[in-house]
């Protein structure tokens, strides 16, 4: 079976430690070899405290724009910087094109509770932006806190990086049950919450994601096939794998 595949969650950027960028290229080709079309690229150094994220942001356009037909840039902005924050959001999508936001409450060390994430939130209405955190670690990214986030802000596209990954998927269904602007991006999710999200929430609001850029490539063909060994038809196989995240981004 042949699908478009798009994958939803893809890292480029700086290493953790500050070490040297990720090769775009590189990761392209790996991506190409196994049948992806188009991937979103967030940082990985932008979601660790105290970096210039601004900086960040500029190195993940410079490796995305090698690779234009490839990548679709996330930005990251650090909530603990107040109206910076928002700021810098607005750069990132008007002046440097990024089509959407990341937000990593684990590592970047905020609560959904902060008050300076209300200002960026409606930034990213305005700017009409989907939002994909990172969740299914506590304390502070577990899919139940993320969805009070989601019902105070209905406008608001918002994506569960991970739908629970291995031990929080049962709230990430409750998530998306309660809140139909959150999207479940399949992405560390064990094949069993997968089959309950299609049983409970439907196709139409899954996204397939891979890691790639953290985790090694070869998980691609993992996690594609997961989702071809789905006992759906090939179409929502097809929202899944690709058609659901290029209606949000208009891909």
């Amino acid at each position: 079976m042949t699908v478009r595949v798009i994958d939803g969650h893809v890292h480029l950027g700086t290493g953790w430690n500050g070490t040297e960028a990720s090769n775009s290229k590189m990761l392209a080709a790996e991506l190409r070899k196994r049948g992806v079309e188009k991937a979103v690229a967030m940082t990985l150094r932008g979601l660790m405290p105290n970096c210039d994220v601004a900086e960040e942001n500029n190195i993940l356009k410079e490796l995305a724009d090698q690779e234009p037909e490839m990548y679709v840039p996330f930005c990251t902005v650090n909530p603990h910087q107040g109206e910076e924050a928002v700021s810098e959001l607005r750069r990132a999508v008007k002046e440097l094109g990024m089509r959407g936001l990341k937000l990593h409450p684990w590592l970047q060390a905020f609560s959904i509770t902060h008050p300076n994430l209300e200002n960026i939130l409606e930034e990213a209405v305005r700017l009409r932006i989907p939002i994909i955190f990172h969740d299914g670690t506590p304390p502070y990214s577990t899919p139940l806190q993320i969805c009070d986030l989601a019902e105070r802000y209905p406008d608001a596209t918002i994506i569960l990086g991970h739908s629970g990954l291995k031990d929080l998927w049962k709230n990430a269904i409750n998530c998306a049950a309660r809140c139909d602007n959150v999207h479940l991006c399949i992405c560390g999710t064990p094949f069993k919450g997968i089959k309950q999200m299609v049983e409970d929430i439907g196709p139409e609001r899954m996204i397939f994601g891979s890691d790639a850029g953290f985790s090694d490539p070869s998980l691609i063909d993992f996690r594609v096939g997961q989702i071809l060994r789905l006992n759906i038809d090939e179409e929502e196989k097809e929202r899944i794998l690709s058609l659901n995240i290029a209606r949000i981004l208009g891909l």
